[in-house]
Formats: C-alpha cells, sequence, structure tokens
C-alpha cells in the first residue's frame, strides 16, 4: 500500500497478534479489543504466547511445537522474506501443509548459488531453529549492522525520509562500457541509444539496470551498466552466432556464442524500439563494410 506521501507501507494483518496493547493506536485497539478474548491477552503486559497464527510457509519453529513465542518468530519470517525475494520460492515449500511443517521443524536449509553471498549470509543467520541465536533476537542492531544492510540511513527510513538518487557522470558511464568512448580520448565508437531496463537476476527477480548500445567502427556492442557501482555486469558483442530477440512481449533475450542467456524486461522505451535500433545500426554497419571494400587500394 502506498501512503498518501509515497512511501510503502506493510498491510494485511490479517492473522497477526497483539502483545503490547501500550503500543497500538487508539483506533486500532477498540476493534482489537471486540475480539481479544479469544486470544487471552493481558491487558497492557507484554507476555509470550503460543497460540498458532500466520502463514504456513512462514510458520517458525517454536510455533510448530507449541513454546512461548517472542519477536523472534518475526526475525524467522523475515528470513523467509528475504529467501523468497531472491529465488521467489520459500525455502521449506512442499505439496501439502503438513510436509511444509515437517520441513519447517526438521529438512536442512538450502540455498542456492543464485544468491548473494552476502544476503545468503543474512538468511542463513536468521533461519536458525533456536529463537535466542536468531540474528536480532538480542538487539536490533545485530541484524541492522548486518554487511546486508550497508548503506542505509536507519534514522531517515524510521522518519520516511526518502534517499538523495545518486548523480552518475556521463564519463563514469562511458570509461566503464568502453574504453573506446572514454572522455579525452579519440573516438573510434559513439554510443547510439540507452535507456533503463529490467535485467533478470533469478527466478521472478529482476534488477533495474542501464542498457546501452554502442556502434564501432566495424562491430556493435550490447552492454548492461550498473549506476551503483558504476561497473558494467556484461559487454556482449552482436556479432554472428550472437542473437538477439523477443520471445514474448515486452520482454528481449540476448543470448550468446555459448548459449547463455540474458533476459531483459522493458522500462523506460519498448522492446520493440530496441529491437528497431539494433536492426538500424546492424543495417549501417553493413552498409560501411560495404562501402570500405569499395574503395580502391
Amino acid at each position: 500500500m502506498l501512503s498518501k506521501n509515497g512511501h510503502l507501507k506493510l498491510i494485511d494483518f490479517g492473522t497477526s497478534m497483539v502483545v503490547h496493547e501500550n503500543k497500538v493506536p487508539t483506533e486500532f485497539l477498540q476493534k482489537y479489543k471486540q475480539i481479544k478474548s479469544s486470544f487471552q491477552i493481558q491487558e497492557g503486559s507484554f507476555i509470550n504466547r503460543a497460540s498458532f497464527v500466520g502463514t504456513a510457509e512462514y510458520v517458525s519453529p517454536e510455533m510448530l511445537e507449541e513454546e512461548p513465542c517472542e519477536y523472534a518468530v518475526d526475525l524467522w519470517a523475515l528470513g523467509i522474506i528475504c529467501f523468497k525475494m531472491f529465488t521467489g520460492v520459500t525455502p521449506f515449500n512442499d505439496s501439502t501443509q503438513y510436509l511444509v511443517f515437517q520441513n519447517v521443524k526438521n529438512a536442512q536449509l538450502r540455498i542456492p548459488d543464485s544468491i548473494p553471498k552476502v544476503a545468503a549470509d543474512l538468511i542463513q543467520k536468521i533461519l536458525v531453529r533456536k529463537p535466542s541465536d536468531r540474528l536480532g533476537s538480542q538487539s536490533m542492531n545485530d541484524l541492522k549492522s548486518h554487511p546486508f544492510f550497508k548503506g542505509i540511513q536507519w534514522d531517515k527510513l524510521f522518519q520516511m525520509q526518502p534517499p538523495q538518487p545518486k548523480v552518475v557522470s556521463v564519463k563514469s558511464v562511458e570509461k566503464s562500457i568502453d574504453p573506446d568512448l572514454e572522455l579525452g580520448r579519440k573516438r573510434k565508437s559513439k554510443l547510439k541509444f540507452y535507456g533503463v531496463v529490467q535485467y533478470k537476476i533469478g527466478w521472478f527477480i529482476y534488477r533495474p539496470l542501464d542498457l546501452v548500445l554502442i556502434e564501432g567502427k566495424e562491430y556493435m556492442k550490447l552492454a548492461l551498466y550498473d549506476p551503483e557501482t558504476e561497473k558494467c555486469q556484461f559487454k556482449i558483442k552482436l556479432v554472428e552466432g550472437v542473437s538477439v530477440f523477443s520471445p514474448k512481449k515486452g520482454y528481449m533475450v540476448i543470448k550468446d556464442q555459448n548459449n547463455k542467456k540474458f533476459q531483459i524486461k522493458e522500462v523506460e522505451h519498448s522492446i520493440d524500439k530496441w529491437l528497431e535500433v539494433i536492426e538500424k545500426s546492424r543495417k549501417n554497419l553493413i552498409k560501411k563494410k560495404e562501402k570500405r571494400q569499395e574503395k580502391p587500394l
């Protein structure tokens, strides 16, 4: 949900439980008191709960064992969410709810290689079956100081102050993508077209990056540039054996000579526009080559 100031807010607490009424806004507390009797919560105090609430794939082991629960159950759910954001699935998913519960209690956590190491480390330290051993269970500062959250200004986040966008210079883009484009040197190639796209980095996971088309004297090159790190994710010369095509509307696939595929989703420009520009540049290179061949020796 978006707030009136344009900030994202987490909603849908239909299976949540209040454990500290003093911190609940009055307008919500009145509604909550109408159903409080079913939870048997003591007025104005923080107590451990052994009641079962939540979605099967996000439920913590201690809840399944009907042990007293504290906020460490939310840390477990955070670990599940992090895993799903990188993979598109939850780590203990199975065909039935019973099997999901068995996996939560007993199955070994397997983290795929596609998850970045720093994120994998965070997930491993959160998805620990003993609640007191979970990262953040003793102090939230332990969780917030993990390298995964490097660069996050927690005070501003709490105050809902958006970070300032990073300004990237044209020089840094050109230098990173192609040395021949670097300012101050004789240009042997030129930047023909660029725009923001979504680059697929995992199952259902896309990351916004800048896609750039470079046209040299005898070649074309596509490059994905990361404005945050000011580095290229990949650079591919569009030579024989490399194909660029659209498998479906809004998507483009770049397949290199080793049949490795890079999937792009349109954002700033349509995929049809990208294919049009690439084809136009290809024809332009063919014309240049023909002219060079026509020149007398």
